[in-house]
C-alpha cells in the first residue's frame, strides 16, 4: 500500500455546492500551469465539461483565488499543498476522489 498519495484533487471552500465534477459546468477552476492538474483540466474539456481554467503560477495562488471567492470556483491541486494548506487552517475541502494517483512509498532493509 501507498505510503502516501501526492495525487491531484478537485477542492473548493468549505460550503461550496460543488460536489461533484458535474458540478464544475459553467464554473471557474484554477489550474497550476503546466503541472497535473493543468493537464487534468484541459482533459475535462476535451471530454465535455463546460469550465473556464485559470492558470495561476504556483500552488499558493491557487489557494488565494479560491479564498478570494472571486477569481476561481474551484481548484485542481495536488494532495500535498490541499493537506498543507488545511493544516495551516484554511477552509477548502477535496472532492469526489483524487483526479489522478502519485503514491509514494518508503523501502527499507529488513534488518534497518
Amino acid at each position: 500500500a501507498p505510503y502516501f498519495d501526492a495525487g491531484v484533487r478537485l477542492a473548493v471552500r468549505v460550503g461550496s455546492p460543488i460536489a461533484t465534477i458535474a458540478d464544475l459546468s459553467g464554473r471557474r477552476v484554477g489550474v497550476e500551469w503546466g503541472s497535473v492538474g493543468d493537464m487534468l483540466g484541459r482533459q475535462m474539456q476535451r471530454d465535455g465539461v463546460d469550465v473556464t481554467l485559470v492558470p495561476l503560477e504556483t500552488p499558493a495562488d491557487l489557494l488565494e483565488a479560491l479564498a478570494s471567492q472571486q477569481e476561481v470556483d474551484a481548484i485542481l491541486i495536488d494532495n500535498v499543498a490541499l493537506r498543507q494548506a488545511q493544516g495551516a487552517g484554511r477552509q477548502i475541502v477535496a472532492v469526489d476522489e483524487p483526479l489522478e494517483s502519485v503514491p509514494y512509498v518508503i523501502v527499507m532493509p529488513r534488518r534497518a
